[in-house]
């Protein structure tokens, strides 16, 4: 059996949307004048670690994702 990574045999495959992960608030504020500086896709969604405990993506990275159109994945 061969393994072959997408695009290897010629074929270019685009990737439909982007996100991140861990990011900090800072970090995915800036990123959208980056993207549109350099003519590169925005981010749409991020990763962010969550629970019932680790509550802190309430207090910065929530109201900033509804601000900038981002989503979360917990």
């Amino acid at each position: 059996m061969e393994y072959r990574q997408p695009g290897a045999s010629g074929l270019k495959v685009p990737a439909l949307s982007f996100g991140v992960s861990d990011f900090s608030g800072w970090q995915l504020m800036k990123s959208p004048a980056v993207a549109e500086r350099y003519g590169q896709p925005r981010y749409v969604a991020h990763q962010v670690y969550y629970s019932l405990v680790g509550r802190d993506y309430e207090w910065e990275l929530m109201p900033l994702g509804l601000d900038q159109g981002v989503g979360a994945l917990v």
